[in-house]
């Protein structure tokens, strides 16, 4: 009992070492430069200077362990999306993607994740961005931004609404417009949580835009009027110039031209080339729908010479029903001409946007495919590394507490051999005297009353009870009061061997013997010879264990 508490304790410290030493190497974060940490805030406030401060140091950044020149892809990757440079391969972000999901820094993956959204969402795979945006939120989810950094942990927060902005985005772009205002809902609590007022109103003007652009345009007109507002307690006159702008879209579209007319009065338009479109379109589609078709031309001429091809197939369509109205019917003819020529341009441009979605989502369930694939490959590898782990370590811990117990058996082994030795030796110190006595103690032992009870059994073939056992323990231990302790220092007796061998003392048999234990006389002539060789392995003067016992 004792060695197996030795063992045990043993094994349980084993263990806790070994998950103690797998917990603080799980736990260690690593250490990246300066220059890194520096890169990264900067990419924020002057993502141009971020992405030429990366460049300087790449040589530097790629010989470096795997932690500092992931980090470096990581960082080019973001200071060139803040930095509005194209993104046009996603090599280098699924390098970045397999470090980070098998070992590198937990603490990055969101991060990660979302700039292969972004990646993917430039190279026009919007399932496949829209599929890593989810995994950033489930990361970030995961992940416990109390440990972070504060500056960090902010970023984190930020990034929640990001996310979200990005997915209303792309939902948008497939006409889905449900969930995109689910998107940028979500994002406007978000930013409600954080006090953040610039997102609060860009979540509002995005949810307008695509009510508007669904044609819910009295919503629409809602949700820009509460941006303005709060563009305008913010002091943010550029936006909300902007945001006057949207509203007049849809006041247009709803024939409220008086209000427009106000608004229009009330400031001055910025022109930039973000919202040439929206500027001219307004203004074109505005003095039009009032009839003073001479105010709109300029408008819709600048829309024809620089706008999109959706802008120009508008302005060319517009040109051809001012031209009719004028009678000038060659030049309606002619804009005409190329309304239809645009037309065949759009309708193929949807037609490749309808193949490149339909690609996508083939590409992309081929892509879920294969990781679903290399993810039960990579479980099944996993599995197979802990079972040889765990049988390694077992087999180490079996091959220590076997050496152990040898170690514990061995010295065990020789202090019983000691000790025996020493009784054999005591027995031959006055040896005619011992001998004397122990024959009259063998003369007791035959005429006390157990001994007559057990022989009268065994000649009517009775086993012996409980009691008995009891009274020949007693009678030993007062005939010959050193036998028992003596023959205890031994040997650890089983229950048969030390019944049998205190029949031995009283002089009986092996066939009483059998009797009395309920054993055949075979049995117990094999349980002694194996008994004597386990106590003296052939060395010793005994013949047999019954002269050894007689002898005690």
């Amino acid at each position: 009992m004792k060695n197996k508490r030795i063992i045990f304790t043993s094994l349980s410290l084993l263990i806790a070492l070994l998950l103690s030493a797998a917990v603080s190497s799980c736990n260690r974060n690593p250490q990246y430069p300066a220059v890194l940490e520096t890169a990264d805030s900067l990419a924020y406030v002057n993502p141009d200077s971020a992405v030429t401060l990366l460049r300087s140091v790449g040589a530097e950044m790629s010989a470096s362990s795997p932690a500092v020149h992931h980090l470096y892809d990581l960082l080019t990757i973001k200071a060139q999306d803040k930095a509005d440079l194209p993104l046009t391969s996603d090599s280098l972000i699924l390098d970045i993607l397999q470090y980070y999901e098998h070992g590198g820094d937990p603490n990055k993956l969101p991060e990660a994740y979302y700039y292969a959204g972004r990646v993917y969402s430039e190279l026009g795979d919007a399932p496949q961005a829209i599929d890593y945006f989810q995994k950033a939120q489930t990361t970030l989810d995961a992940l416990d931004l109390r440990k972070l950094p504060a500056s960090h942990a902010q970023r984190y927060e930020k990034l929640r609404g990001i996310i979200l902005a990005q997915e209303g985005y792309l939902f948008k772009n497939q006409h889905l417009y449900r969930e995109s205002q689910d998107c940028f809902r979500q994002a406007f609590v978000l930013d409600s949580i954080d006090c953040d007022t610039v997102g609060m109103y860009k979540s509002l003007h995005d949810i307008g835009q695509v009510l508007y652009t669904a044609g819910d345009h009295e919503q629409a007109l809602l949700y820009f009027e509460s941006a303005e507002q709060m563009a305008g307690i913010f002091g943010d006159s550029l936006i909300q110039n902007y945001l006057i702008v949207q509203k007049c879209r849809c006041l247009v579209k709803l024939k409220r031209y008086d209000e427009v007319t106000i608004l229009l009065s009330s400031f001055k338009p910025i022109f930039n080339r973000a919202n040439f479109e929206v500027y001219n379109s307004l203004f074109g589609e505005y003095y039009w729908k009032k009839g003073e078709s001479e105010k709109a031309t300029p408008y819709f001429a600048k829309l024809l010479e620089s706008g999109s091809i959706y802008a120009r197939s508008n302005a060319t369509l517009w040109f051809s029903d001012y031209e009719t109205k004028r009678g000038n019917a060659k030049e309606a003819l002619r804009y005409m001409a190329e309304f239809s020529n645009l037309e065949l341009e759009l309708r193929k441009l949807r037609n490749e946007e309808v193949t490149a979605l339909t690609s996508s989502l083939y590409n992309y369930h081929l892509r879920e495919q294969e990781n679903l694939r290399l993810k039960v490959r990579q479980e099944a590898l996993k599995s197979r590394v802990w079972h040889l782990s765990a049988i390694v370590i077992l087999l180490a811990c079996a091959l220590f507490f076997l050496f152990r117990y040898m170690r514990i058996r061995q010295r065990y082994m020789k202090a019983r051999n000691e000790h025996l030795n020493h009784i054999l030796i005591s027995m031959q110190a006055d040896k005619e005297d011992r001998q004397r006595m122990l024959q009259t103690q063998a003369a007791q032992l035959r005429n006390s009353e157990i001994h007559q009870r057990i022989a009268e059994n065994c000649a009517n073939n009775k086993s012996m009870k409980d009691d008995d056992w009891l009274e020949v323990e007693k009678t030993l231990n007062e005939i010959t009061p050193d036998f028992i302790p003596t023959l205890r220092s031994v040997y650890d007796f089983s229950d048969i061997e030390w019944k049998m061998s205190l029949l031995t003392k009283f002089g009986f048999l092996p066939p009483e013997i059998g009797i009395a234990i309920n054993r055949s006389t075979v049995a117990v002539y094999s349980a002694r010879s194996r008994l004597f060789q386990k106590v003296f392995n052939g060395a010793t003067t005994f013949k047999d264990w019954q002269a050894f016992i007689n002898s005690l």
